[in-house]
């Protein structure tokens, strides 16, 4: 919760003037009544709908960067990807998905995969997985588009090929 309100003051501190406003000398010898209506005068911006889920971007952002990369994929396990080939993401791995200009971002780690907005149906069913799937499974793909996915999600680390045993 620590946290979450720190990213909270920050992502305010952006964008509210309120939150830099100086404090004269006189605020420490008042007893904290007119501090505190100046305090409740800047926590009143927390009501925005939007004040919590940008905290919480921004908390997403730190876990992205903190990953640990994984380690990157072997060129062999990318040969012969098809529909029946099963792959999990690699744990642990904090990942989301996000717009950008071009489309969506998978981002893990300190890396990110761009893909065009058709994709963004199978990134987020990737991000959010946590047992094997299927590579015909990802959502929103044809078929060609899911090996290639697939290949390019092997080799960056986020996904490990499974054997089918």
């Amino acid at each position: 919760m620590l946290t979450l309100i720190t990213h909270l003051l920050y992502s305010l501190s952006l964008r509210d003037d309120r939150f830099h406003a100086r404090l004269s000398p006189r605020h420490l010898d008042d007893d904290g009544a007119g501090l505190g209506d100046v305090v409740r005068d800047a926590l009143r911006a927390v009501e925005e709908p939007s004040v919590i889920a940008d905290a919480l971007g921004t908390m997403q952002n730190v876990l992205v960067r903190r990953g640990r990369c994984p380690p990157v994929g072997r060129i062999a396990d990318t040969v012969a990807v098809d529909g029946q080939t099963l792959v999990r993401k690699y744990q642990p791995l904090y990942s989301r998905v996000a717009h950008v200009p071009t489309g969506v971002a998978l981002q893990f780690a300190q890396l990110s995969m761009n893909a065009s907005p058709d994709h963004e149906a199978a990134m987020l069913f990737l991000s959010a997985s946590t047992k094997p799937v299927r590579v015909r499974d990802l959502p929103g793909l044809s078929a060609t588009q899911q090996a290639e996915l697939a290949r390019t999600l092997i080799l960056s680390g986020f996904l490990v090929r499974l054997s089918d045993d």
